[in-house]
């Protein structure tokens, strides 16, 4: 929920879901008042469905497993939104991944 809230500060929000977007799931909270998420990175888009990576994640689906894994998610259970992270990168260092010339 955190991370949605500085996305919507810094203008990286959106509602449509878009190739190597973050994606937020509200998972209501726990006994404490904990608010309760899970997310991944958006591979494909296409009509009612994504293609995404995961981590803590399970064969069946929990949120609370102990792989990565690709899934197949409906639109409809991105319930937060997404994050342009490609958006806001708004400088980037070539000379750090640059090899030296010999």
């Amino acid at each position: 929920h955190y991370l949605i809230q500085i996305a919507k500060q810094r203008k990286l929000f959106s509602d449509k879901p878009g190739v190597g977007f973050l994606f937020c799931i509200d998972h209501g909270v726990d006994k404490q008042g904990n608010k309760l998420g899970h997310g991944g990175i958006v591979l494909e888009v296409h009509n009612d469905w994504l293609l995404t990576i995961e981590g803590n994640t399970s064969g069946e689906g929990s949120r609370e497993g102990n792989q990565v894994a690709i899934r197949k998610r409906k639109l409809s259970e991105i319930t937060l939104g997404y994050v342009d992270v490609g958006k806001g990168i708004t400088q980037v260092d070539r000379s750090v991944n640059t090899p030296a010339t010999p």
